[in-house]
């Protein structure tokens, strides 16, 4: 890449990349963020465990426990999909409930230390989130802004047909949230909260917090029940159980953590409420969606054809070129047309299909949306950049 090239590189995308180079040699980013995270959280935990007074014998058993739950359960998930595939909230609550149970065996006392082990947990999730988006897994959304990824994160496993296009950094909004609430749990442990405290904050927090994350994940190999995925879903357990437990007298009882489950879960039926339209822009569907402009596109342009293909939505896109238009500067424009005959598309939702099929289609700047007869839409896309209203 040319010096001129690197200036022209949003900073996102220049910061993006699968491994770092450090003295002398190459490290894969993803391992190295991890280990960073690890090593950070053994040592805050450590340094406040000086400071509670608590058993550094007992805190080591704790983080003994906790690296082989994490290690097992990734082991154990490696089995059974074929696959690596690291899920953070399961693994956070199973650290959570060994360390429990641990700290029982031992006649110690739990809410102490489970205060220290989130903290630690929380420190190593938001390293390891950094590492998910420098190598683009557990990626976001299509947007206007954001990163892209490039061929060679393609090459270690991120999807092919996003290579190029502008992603909300939605793993780097999670780490500095995550970042946030553990420095949180540090102030609350200096200034000496009562035990448990730091803990109910940090479960309530990242629950919501990564609800609200939810909204801008991308990658199609969520799991989905309804309207939301397993993460929101998780959320809200969290949010109730904490509650319940507070109620109950097991964990502190915070003022406002009622209201806050009950605040998730009006959220979630209100967003229920708002109907089907939000599957259009999930994931998976969005998946099908580039897969048909594809193969459109290419049919528009090998045989001059229209090729009219259908989600699993019910979403028909059909692409076709005029090659001699004489309103663009390059004489020619690409017209994508879609609808859904089995539901209306309302013009807001319109145009945000339009901005998507721009954003998957990695156009220009240039282009403009018009509404045709019997619910169908056209998204004019000029070769090169015109003056139309921009989406």
């Amino acid at each position: 890449m040319t010096a001129s090239a690197a200036l022209r590189t949003p900073p996102l995308d220049r910061l993006v990349r699968t491994e770092l180079r450090f003295a002398g040699r190459r490290w894969q980013a993803y391992r190295t963020c991890g280990i960073t995270g690890l090593v950070l959280a053994v040592a805050l935990a450590l340094a406040l465990v000086a400071h509670t007074g608590l058993s550094p014998l007992v805190f080591a058993a704790v983080i003994v426990s906790a690296v082989a739950t994490f290690v097992g359960l990734v082991s154990i998930t490696r089995l059974l999909a074929g696959a690596e595939l690291i899920v953070n909230y399961h693994c956070e609550i199973a650290v959570m409930v060994t360390t429990a149970l641990l700290l029982r065996l031992l006649g110690r006392p739990v809410l102490p230390y489970l205060d220290l082990t989130i903290l630690g947990v929380g420190t190593f999730v938001a390293c390891g989130r950094v590492g998910c988006f420098l190598v683009g897994c557990c990626h976001g959304r299509a947007q206007r802004w954001g990163v892209c990824y490039g061929h060679e994160h393609a090459s270690a496993g991120f999807p092919g047909w996003l290579v190029g296009v502008r992603l909300a950094p939605v793993q780097l909004l999670e780490s500095a949230w995550v970042f946030s609430i553990v420095a949180v749990d540090v102030a609350l442990l200096l200034l000496g909260a009562r035990p448990g405290v730091a803990f109910v904050w940090h479960a309530s927090a990242y629950a919501a917090g990564r609800f609200c994350c939810e909204l801008l994940r991308g990658d199609a190999g969520r799991r989905y029940f309804g309207s939301f995925s397993e993460a929101q879903w998780t959320s809200l357990a969290v949010l109730a159980a904490v509650t319940l437990l507070g109620l109950a007298g097991a964990l502190p009882a915070l003022a406002w953590q009622p209201a806050a489950t009950l605040g998730l879960a009006a959220v979630m039926a209100a967003l229920s409420a708002a109907g089907g339209g939000r599957r259009l822009f999930r994931p998976q569907h969005v998946q099908q969606l580039a897969a048909l402009l594809d193969h459109a596109r290419a049919r528009a342009s090998a045989a001059g054809e229209l090729h009219v293909g259908e989600t699993s939505l019910g979403l028909r896109v059909s692409a076709s070129k005029l090659l001699e238009a004489p309103s663009t500067e390059s004489g020619g424009v690409e017209i994508v047309a879609f609808s859904c005959p089995g539901a209306a598309l309302s013009h807001r939702r319109a145009r945000r299909l339009a901005a998507l099929i721009h954003q998957l289609l990695r156009a220009g700047t240039g282009a403009h949306l018009l509404a045709g007869a019997r619910g169908v839409y056209h998204l004019v896309l000029p070769a090169q950049r015109s003056s139309a209203h921009a989406l």
